[in-house]
């Protein structure tokens, strides 16, 4: 065993979410609020005269506004230096995850280990999902990779020895924008007015998205940034002000 367990934490209120029915939950309940969502639709461009957002062109024509926020996971610190020139501290890696095939119930809960770098829970049909490690190197793939696949196969056979010998079934891969600190960027009104980012959430937006989208939507409502994101801006490279302990221990940069 390479890294024997010593001790654990017990968390109850902890549990897994079936992450695409929220969001088609969330996408329903602000439809139902008369928020208009455009499937199909790729944004091209956003328009900026003196300084200030004027417009969104995508493939379906111009849409004419004053304010326009990215929020576009993997995605958007590509979005935002072509559009408007800003270049974030963002490097984006590929995230992969995989279930094995159908077993009889042997987990109740989800485990996870740090020291291994994998979490698994069993799903309703039986298959164990596994996932948590990200391939070092920066990318925009989402395909997946022999190296992820082995890593998996050794912690979970060490982590969970009742597994050794079990096949995978299907594995997929996404895409997670890494900070320096791990922490987001949410900002506003920064070298351009009316244009607003909430991005670099890496792995963890998720989880997060019902409070931070209320706090964003007051920030563009009223223009005046939240208190609790001020923590978050830009800015705070600029002036050395990385958020948490994450920001002495994390090698994920543009430069890796």
């Amino acid at each position: 065993i390479t890294f024997p367990i010593h001790g654990a934490m017990y968390h109850p209120p902890g549990g897994v979410l079936r992450h695409d029915a929220v969001v088609w939950g969330l996408a329903k309940g602000a439809a139902n609020k008369g928020v208009e969502i455009h499937q199909q639709t790729e944004a091209l461009d956003v328009g900026v005269k003196n300084g200030k957002v004027h417009s969104v062109t995508t493939d379906q024509g111009v849409i004419n506004c004053n304010q326009v926020l990215i929020s576009a996971g993997g995605y958007s610190a590509s979005l935002i230096h072509g559009f408007l020139g800003i270049k974030l501290p963002i490097s984006v890696l590929t995230i992969q995850a995989m279930v094995t095939q159908p077993l009889k119930p042997l987990l109740n809960h989800v485990v996870s280990s740090g020291a291994y770098h994998a979490y698994a829970n069993q799903t309703l049909k039986g298959e164990i999902a596994t996932g948590a490690h990200m391939d070092p190197w920066p990318n925009y793939t989402t395909l997946n990779t022999a190296y992820y696949i082995k890593h998996q196969a050794q912690a979970l056979s060490e982590f969970l020895p009742c597994l050794r010998g079990v096949r995978f079934m299907r594995i997929w891969g996404g895409l997670a924008d890494m900070t320096p600190d791990m922490a987001p960027i949410m900002d506003g009104n920064n070298q351009i007015e009316g244009f607003f980012m909430d991005c670099g959430w890496g792995y963890f937006g998720f989880k997060s998205c019902a409070s931070v989208g209320k706090y964003m939507a007051e920030f563009i409502a009223k223009n005046t940034c939240p208190e609790i994101l001020k923590p978050f801006a830009l800015k705070r490279y600029e002036e050395h002000k990385l958020m948490g302990e994450t920001a002495a221990l994390v090698n994920y940069s543009p430069d890796n």
